[in-house]
């Protein structure tokens, strides 16, 4: 405890303290007490998390709240696209405005919002240099905890299915002497032990059926759709008979995560984006700055006042969730500060609220106390739980899927995956063209370096072990469209390459430049090299670079070295590919004269459309003559690329 104490300010710290003690417990078969520092460390994670997410009050950035990476949801909105700050979204080349809506770049040195953007002036560029490292700063320890948080969640729910024990009301022993209740005890006792053989055999022939631990676990996890997906991951590997199925609800429970995502950002983006002087003819539903597992800050609208009073307020109607198509009405008054008059523009905390419970809210704004607008239109759904990230999140259901080998479920995890993390560029114009995977912008700014790492970890999972011919003279055989898809699979590992780079996962790194140079080494013996493989080449050797001393693989010295002659290669052959046209004709010139000297006969170049005559139609011992002199002069001229 004293090593969870110490790592109160660093979530890395939590992390490596409860995986230490975790496996210490494990490895003496101590699962209770490894469950039980899991747990304390799940609160302290917790209570960081809720501290971070209501510390700034009105200045948090209603966007923030709803997901740790907005932008892809933000991207979107047309009014966010055709924004001033769009112009670097896009640009490879990180700015201030291009990561305002970012986990790392949407707060100042003191924690709030800054919705300044560009505009936010610094006195010299020390300050702003120092104001900009203060910021990555407090954004990479928000990433840091989410990631953390998944972490934690799972090892937990690993214990508790592990450990297999019955809820607290089940456990406990009826104190009771007489015989009659002994005899209805044994009774009952037969009676579980039968729908335990029942309930296995249903789980052998493919039909779900939760065990009364698995029951009590699911709904103690109440509507939280990413820990509920974590669920669903860790009971798969148990049940192997309908695995496919159970996966199937985690994939279902995290594509329900993302839209509710994607409505809170769009209701963010409108209350950010809101028009003072519009009159709208419906009132304005509330909006969520800020969530913890048992309160909720809601931002008030800012109402229309009527110039000849001002009593303008807002009454706000809100409860849990009742069911899907169930609007909020007048009647929902149970929750606190629900039914009773707030300030236009204020911020009202909802405190007293069920762990992992979604509610709904909705308001009626009055311009004064004679005239109110009609209620608002329900809010989507305000969860009492944090948001996780949602890339980690698909890989825990892709390792899930490949350890099951459960295809159609890891097709759809890497599609997503791709999605989010990469973007496609065609070579040529031409619809024959092949296309090629690049980082999309920002990603190592909107994503914490341990959801790096484990999509660097699941990308050399996939090719690393892709059977690959390693003779040179192989690759002649292989066809046109087998050399692409060679060339798209080189520019995913490139992905690899650069994700644990920032991660500084060296391991891996070795391990993706490693599958990078299998892939490459059957294209060297083409006759006309590829040009994305020499970026690919640059960009392993600069990733090597970076890496401490300390830390090189036994076998790095000797990639690193075999990247660099295949680099001066790559390099020469295309310098050759690429001689002046002056260098062309004068070998031209030079075998004209040679065929002079030798007394061939030179038959001049006829222009276009220009018809060849008798007269100039070689003889059979020209002919002759000339097919010796051409196979003389193919053995004279190199051939470029057969080196």
């Amino acid at each position: 405890m004293a090593m969870l104490a110490c790592g109160f300010h660093d979530a890395n710290a939590i992390a490596q303290a409860t995986y230490t003690v975790t496996r210490l417990l494990r490895a003496r078969k101590e699962l209770r007490l490894a469950r039980k520092y899991v747990r304390s460390a799940v609160a302290r994670v917790e209570e960081l998390m809720g501290t971070l997410m209501q510390q700034s009050g009105s200045g948090m950035d209603p966007c923030l709240t709803a997901s740790l990476d907005p932008l892809p949801y933000l991207l979107e909105e047309e009014t966010f696209r055709d924004s001033e700050r769009q112009e670097t979204l896009f640009s490879r080349k990180s700015s201030a405005g291009a990561v305002l809506r970012t986990r790392r770049g949407a707060y100042s040195d003191n924690g709030f919002a800054n919705f300044d953007g560009d505009g936010k002036k610094y006195t010299n560029e020390e300050e702003r240099g120092k104001s900009l490292r203060q910021e990555k700063k407090w954004g990479q320890f928000v990433l840091q905890c989410a990631s953390l948080l998944v972490m934690l969640y799972d090892l937990s729910l690993k214990l508790d299915l592990e450990l297999g024990e019955q809820p607290e009301s089940e456990d406990r022993p009826i104190a009771s002497k007489e015989k009659g209740v002994r005899a209805e005890d044994a009774a009952k006792a037969e009676q579980t032990h039968a729908e335990k053989l029942m309930r296995r055999q249903l789980q052998e022939m493919g039909n779900l059926d939760l065990s009364p631990l698995e029951n009590h676990l699911l709904l103690s996890l109440g509507s939280n759709p990413y820990r509920l997906c974590l669920f669903w991951c860790q009971l798969s590997e148990s049940r192997r008979v309908n695995a496919q199925q159970i996966l199937s609800f985690a994939v279902r429970e995290l594509e329900s995560a993302v839209a509710t995502e994607k409505k809170l950002v769009h209701a963010g983006w409108l209350y950010q984006t809101d028009d003072p002087a519009a009159t709208p003819t419906t009132s304005r539903p509330p909006t969520l700055v800020g969530r913890s597992c048992t309160s909720l800050s809601l931002s008030m609208p800012a109402t229309r006042k009527n110039v000849m009073s001002q009593d303008a307020f807002i009454t706000l109607f809100g409860g849990k969730k009742a069911g899907s198509g169930i609007s909020v009405t007048k009647l929902h008054t149970e929750l606190l500060h629900t039914g009773v008059r707030h300030p236009p523009h204020g911020i009202v905390h909802i405190s007293g609220l069920t762990p992992n419970t979604k509610y709904h809210f909705a308001c009626e704004e009055h311009i004064d106390s004679r005239k109110s607008l009609p209620l608002s239109e329900t809010t989507p759904d305000f969860g009492t739980y944090y948001p996780l990230p949602i890339p980690l999140l698909w890989l825990h259901i892709l390792r899930s899927a490949q350890k099951l080998g459960i295809k159609n479920i890891t097709k759809i995890c890497w599609e997503k995956l791709w999605s989010l993390f990469c973007e496609t560029t065609r070579v040529s114009p031409t619809a024959s063209g092949h296309t090629l995977c690049h980082f999309k912008p920002f990603i190592a700014e909107r994503q914490s370096p341990y959801v790096l790492d484990a999509f660097a970890q699941a990308i050399c999972a996939k090719y690393a072990r892709v059977p690959l011919n390693s003779s040179l003279s192989g690759s002649q055989q292989e066809g046109r469209r087998e050399q692409e898809r060679r060339q798209h699979r080189a520019s995913r590992v490139l992905i690899a390459v650069e994700a644990s780079s920032i991660a500084c996962n060296y391991t891996y790194l070795f391990c993706a430049v490693a599958a990078y140079d299998a892939l490459l080494r059957p294209l060297l013996c083409l006759h006309t090299l590829p040009p994305f493989l020499l970026d690919g080449l640059v960009k392993c050797l600069v990733a090597m670079e970076g890496v401490p001393r300390t830390a090189w693989h036994p076998r790095g010295r000797a990639l690193f070295g075999l990247l660099t002659s295949r680099l001066l290669l790559i390099q020469t052959q295309s310098v050759q590919a690429r001689r002046p046209r002056r260098a062309r004709e004068r070998d031209k010139e030079e075998r004209r004269a040679k065929k002079k000297r030798s007394g061939e006969r030179i038959i001049p170049k006829r222009k276009k459309g220009e018809r060849r005559t008798v007269s100039e139609g070689p003889t059979k011992a020209a002919t002759d003559d000339d097919a010796q002199t051409a196979h003389t002069r193919r053995e004279d001229v190199p051939q470029i690329g057969r080196q």
